[in-house]
């Protein structure tokens, strides 16, 4: 069931969109400790664990179990996923739609650059940084889609990392998948925030 790194979207697909990454796909991902502040900006992931998404613990729905720490009365807030994949003809498409599934946070980066933040508080983040809320079991089960213009974007190889924040270290699961679809019909887009540096 495994999907290589560098998936590209030779997907499933219809006239309008086709799946560049998809649940189920290859993602590496960090599990023993905390990184620093400015990780996603690596270039060479080539140490990290492998596994399908969903990835995450305590679910059910789970596809790669990842390590919570040595205290599970006390797990580590943060979970790093990281991700390279390619896009050859960009021009072909009119807009991007990002779907997150996140237990309890998460901010998303692309090329090292921050794309934008799902149930997380504005401002730096360090490593006790929280959730803005606690995410309920029902809200587990769904994709946040937000939609990006092209220029989010580069023409060929790219990069996507997402750090998943828990709420509490005493959290019981931790879940994250995502999905990126390009459209290829304009009335999908409207005005969308660029990458913050």
């Amino acid at each position: 069931r495994s999907r290589g790194l560098g998936d590209v979207y030779k997907r499933q697909q219809s006239n309008s969109q086709e799946k560049i990454i998809q649940n189920g796909d290859s993602w590496s991902y960090f599990d023993k400790g905390y990184l620093e502040d400015n990780w996603f900006k690596k270039q060479n992931y080539e140490n990290w664990k492998i596994g399908i998404s969903p990835l995450g613990y305590g679910d059910r729905s789970i596809e790669t179990k990842i390590n919570f720490g040595s205290d599970e009365e006390n797990k580590e807030l943060i979970k790093y996923f990281t991700k390279k994949f390619a896009i050859n003809d960009i021009s072909r498409f009119k807009g991007f739609e990002l779907k997150l599934r996140r237990d309890d946070g998460a901010i998303i980066y692309i090329n090292g650059k921050e794309l934008y933040r799902d149930n997380m508080p504005d401002g730096s983040v360090i490593k006790s940084t929280k959730p803005s809320e606690v995410v309920n079991s029902k809200e587990e089960k769904l994709f946040y889609t937000k939609i990006f213009d092209t220029t989010i974007f580069n023409e060929g190889i790219n990069t996507i990392s997402v750090q998943v924040h828990q709420y509490n270290a005493r959290s019981s699961d931790c879940i994250f998948s995502l999905e990126i679809i390009g459209h290829t019909d304009a009335c999908l887009l409207y005005t969308s925030p660029s990458p913050r540096d």
